[in-house]
């Protein structure tokens, strides 16, 4: 029994750490480096999100997988994956924050030699700026 629980913890822990450093690496690059249309508002409500305690959601998280549990059973309350994508979710603001303030140090220049050796911005992102801020 002990066994099975320490398996589980992994794998959702393993699960969550990959996941965010990904997703909100590649939030915080959007941020960092494009201009788009409600760029400013969407740092905005990642900050004031991130001010109000998760304990607030319990109860729309709890309706929410009841309600996903019947169209799809595998996001279900009782299920792994949808433990991961609540701990996702939750984690995801303020780990793009933190990490946009981080991506705004890297010199933008970089991005720039990339263009000009005709990389997309797929291939600048992994290529040069993720192994960097590793």
């Amino acid at each position: 029994m002990f066994w099975t629980w320490l398996g589980n913890s992994l794998q959702i822990a393993i699960a969550n750490g990959v996941g965010t450093v990904l997703m909100g690496a590649a939030a915080a690059y959007a941020f960092s480096r494009f201009r788009f249309t409600g760029r400013r508002a969407g740092l905005t409500a990642l900050l004031i999100i991130q001010m109000f305690p998760q304990m607030l959601a319990f109860v729309a998280i709890f309706l929410l997988l009841i309600g996903l549990g019947n169209v799809v059973p595998s996001l279900g309350l009782n299920s792994k994956l949808a433990l991961i994508a609540v701990y996702l979710g939750g984690a995801l603001g303020v780990n793009t924050f933190l990490m946009y303030g981080f991506f705004n140090t890297v010199p933008r220049e970089l991005d720039e030699a990339a263009k000009i050796d005709r990389a997309t911005h797929a291939q600048t992102y992994w290529t040069i700026i993720l192994r960097l801020v590793t």
